[in-house]
């Protein structure tokens, strides 16, 4: 049997580890743990990834992720596969939002064409500039994530 999607390899393997261990830190995982029925050691023991003992499953990580309210487990998985989460727009679709998210949108585009400029300036990119204007596309690609999500709701 053929596979229709070939393999990729992770973009960040690590991403899901450290996503762990940050989701523990933050969170109150005696609480967390007797609300799902867990021990607080067998959670704790699923969130570490060094341990082979137990391991975090996918139900399990999305359970966690809706009591706590915390999607760093989702944006670590996400992070793991090379992609990036952004939150839809929420409230009521209006042309109001719509300019003001063109607005902002344009803003941002020349935020970013502003730190390129700099970036480029000496005809090299580094790892800190290269961050910032990655920070930059990614701050765009959100705004119009809500843009679209916004078009979307005003069909009438």
């Amino acid at each position: 049997m053929t596979r229709s999607n070939p393999r990729k390899p992770s973009k960040n393997p690590l991403a899901v580890e450290q996503a762990m261990r940050q989701f523990r830190s933050q969170n109150d995982c005696a609480l967390l743990a007797r609300k799902m029925g867990k021990s607080q050691n067998v959670l704790i023991d699923k969130l570490n990834p060094d341990r082979e003992t137990h391991k975090l499953c996918l139900l399990e990580a999305a359970s966690l992720t809706e009591l706590s309210g915390d999607l760093s487990l989702l944006e670590g998985f996400a992070d793991f596969c090379g992609m990036k989460l952004y939150e839809p727009l929420e409230g009521e679709a209006n042309s109001e939002n719509v300019v003001s998210l063109i607005m902002r949108k344009q803003g941002l585009s020349g935020h970013f064409c502003d730190l390129y400029e700099r970036a480029m300036s000496d005809g090299k990119l580094d790892s800190n500039e290269r961050t910032d204007l990655v920070g930059a596309v990614d701050d765009v690609i959100g705004v119009l994530v809500k843009l679209k999500a916004n078009l979307s709701e005003s069909v009438a």
